[in-house]
């Protein structure tokens, strides 16, 4: 790790799984794994970390894993309608909280996004309340924790963005989505594998190669059983306005989509200028924070210093627990 960041390490929110445990998280057979072991998955005699579980099993062996594949095609569900352009206006309320994986004696400045106005997207309210000290969280693990609440108005955003199409197309073609770790300081963009962040910085990448103006921009997926962090990017396009893009979509529907019938090349041409009204968005574009590590691409999504430390980024599950709990979405 360089120098200026930590890592939770053995604080790790999401910690060592026994293999029995590990079987039953992926709803595998022991069997299984064991094949896996043999092809790289990493982990001792004692059993395995559950990320390195979870993001070596979505990297390599995807098409094995009944419970990501039941969860992806749950998540094409949600968006559907929207692929189908049918959908709609909506409310969104959420509770927030935030713990941070560290000593609550140690000094912590913290920068959370707030909802973004623009891009389809009102807010009507977005409070949150100052950092509050904690013996122990739910984890068993002290930590700072900043909690509040939202509640917005999406409308459907749709941009007509016909020379993209192909753009995306040729990314979507042969990315494969998986969780990983990212590591502060990393080269980014041109991979052909990783998380929707990856993704979203490869199809900027093209789209510098093509002289188009864009920016990253993060947000969250408003349902409570899958309040994922999630980054895409925007367009600028003529008039001085801005069009979304979401490769992650596209991608998820070419590995899951063919049991409902779906084209992943239909996503791509809905995703390509259009948003889903089921996401909050929270920030665009960098968002500099002045940290020990200097401000990552990961600043979009949060940032916190610990004890003169980075813990990057402080919105994934990776380095605290970042909770949503969505009252109404309708």
């Amino acid at each position: 790790m360089p120098d200026g960041w930590w890592w939770p390490e053995d604080q790790h929110p999401n910690g060592h799984l026994t293999w029995a445990e590990a079987a039953a998280r992926l709803d595998v057979d022991a069997e299984r794994l064991s094949r896996w072991r043999e092809r790289g998955l990493p982990g001792d005699d004692t059993g395995i970390a559950t990320f390195d579980l979870v993001a070596w099993s979505a990297l390599h062996a995807l098409d094995e894993v009944p419970a990501m594949a039941r969860r992806w095609r749950m998540f094409l569900a949600w968006f559907r309608p929207f692929m189908h352009g049918e959908d709609h206006p909506r409310t969104i309320r959420a509770q927030r909280i935030h713990a941070l994986v560290r000593d609550p004696q140690q000094p912590v400045t913290w920068a959370l996004p707030r909802a973004a106005q623009g891009g389809g997207q009102t807010v009507v309210e977005d409070h949150l309340e100052g950092l509050t000290p904690v013996g122990a969280h739910h984890w068993g693990i002290a930590g700072p924790v900043v909690r509040g609440h939202l509640e917005v108005h999406r409308t459907p955003v749709r941009h007509a963005l016909p020379d993209l199409v192909p753009v995306v197309e040729d990314l979507v073609a042969d990315f494969r989505y998986g969780y990983r770790q990212h590591v502060p300081g990393e080269a980014l963009g041109q991979r052909r594998e990783g998380t929707c962040l990856d993704l979203a910085l490869a199809l900027g990448d093209r789209l510098t190669d093509r002289g188009r103006v864009w920016r990253p921009v993060s947000g969250v997926i408003a349902r409570t059983a899958l309040a994922n962090p999630h980054f895409w990017v925007e367009v600028e396009v003529p008039g001085g306005t801005w069009a979304p893009v979401d490769p992650t979509l596209p991608v998820l529907a070419r590995s899951f989509g063919a049991a409902h019938g779906d084209d992943w090349r239909d996503w791509v041409r809905a995703c390509t200028g259009g948003c889903p009204p089921g996401i909050v968005i929270l920030a665009r574009g960098e968002c500099p924070v002045a940290a020990p590590g200097g401000a990552s691409v990961g600043s979009i999504g949060g940032e916190a210093v610990a004890g003169g430390l980075n813990a990057w980024p402080c919105l994934d599950w990776v380095c605290g627990d970042c909770r949503w709990t969505f009252s109404r979405s309708a």
